[in-house]
């Protein structure tokens, strides 16, 4: 892509190289611009025929001639690439009639070609009563470039750059390997003479210690429940039934009660001690043969052992006790299992 750029080149009027005068000019010329407050320097000539030759120095598309205009007289002439013996000046109208010569010098003519080119200028004196002057000259220059062009002055500008970056790079590089070698390598070398000079230590296995088996826990198991040939120990303490106003409760009071392990329930004969012609039932007998393991905490409950025989109460209850409570005896009979 083609990026068109423009740009003012300066040409001085004291620029003899690229400016030449012939007649009788004065180079040392001022002027002040007391309507602005600036001063400066020109060029100017009273002679008749006196001219100024003015060769581009680098192709350009346009020019711009500065000078100041006078009230009184003022003509000029210009030629453009032309041959100043076969004519072909343009006059210039450089009259101001209110200038009053206080001001900063203006264009008195331009011209912009079609393209960029190198030309030649001539600028004339044509009356005696006129005074010409010349304070520079300015050409607008086309800057063409494109992204080729881009690169290509970029690549010109690169390797300067590159190369400093990778100097200071590699001497960073190098400086950081030196300082590393210098302190890794006595270290190196001090570890190196301290594992020679230590003795190497025989290989001792290590000892297993043999530790006595674990002893075996035993589980903990119910045991054989042993049920009594006969129902003929009645627990001590029974607790005696009365009635109550619910039912039947038990006499108030706790009694001793057979050991039975924690999770077996107590076993009840399945033989009655009863004997014929008896006028009550025996109660049952609960057996109190009970083993238990040694070491395992067992649980006590208290068991009801049911009514006393009538036998053993003698004549402390009343005679109509057996009336009373002759239906609660018979209901406490334990069926054998």
């Amino acid at each position: 892509m083609l990026t068109v750029t423009f740009l003012n080149e300066t040409v001085d009027y004291r620029d003899t190289t690229n400016l030449t005068y012939k007649g009788n000019w004065n180079l040392r010329g001022s002027y002040n611009a007391s309507n602005v407050g600036e001063t400066g320097t020109l060029a100017s000539t009273e002679e008749m025929g006196a001219t100024v030759t003015f060769t581009f120095p680098i192709p350009a598309i346009a020019f711009y001639y500065y000078g100041l205009p006078r009230c009184c007289g003022g003509l000029s002439e210009i030629c453009i690439d032309c041959d100043p013996d076969d004519g072909g000046f343009i006059p210039i109208d450089d009259v101001n009639r209110t200038g009053d010569g206080k001001n900063l010098p203006i264009v008195l003519y331009s011209m912009r070609f079609s393209t960029p080119g190198i030309h030649d200028i001539i600028i004339m004196n044509t009356s005696n009563a006129s005074e010409l002057t010349i304070d520079r000259i300015d050409l607008e220059v086309i800057t063409s470039s494109s992204d080729s062009d881009s690169t290509l002055v970029a690549s010109a500008h690169s390797p300067s750059i590159s190369a400093i970056v990778c100097g200071a790079l590699g001497g960073a590089f190098v400086l950081f390997a030196l300082v590393l070698w210098l302190f890794w390598f006595p270290l190196k070398q001090r570890r190196k003479e301290s594992t020679g000079n230590r003795d190497p230590s025989p290989y001792v296995a290590p000892q297993t210690s043999s530790l006595p088996p674990l002893p075996s826990i035993p589980t903990a198991s119910s045991p054989p429940i042993k049920k009594s040939s006969r129902s003929a120990t009645i627990c001590s303490g029974a607790a005696r039934r009365y009635p109550s106003r619910y039912g039947y409760a038990p006499r108030p009071g706790k009694s001793e009660q057979p050991s039975f392990p924690a999770a077996s329930p107590p076993v009840v004969s399945s033989e009655s001690a009863s004997q014929p012609g008896s006028s009550t039932a025996s109660p049952p007998v609960v057996s109190s043969e009970s083993t238990s393991q040694p070491g395992l905490s067992q649980l006590r409950r208290e068991q009801d052992a049911g009514p006393v025989p009538a036998e053993t109460e003698g004549s402390t209850l009343p005679p109509e006790y057996n009336e009373v409570f002759a239906n609660a005896i018979r209901s406490s009979d334990i069926p054998p299992r």
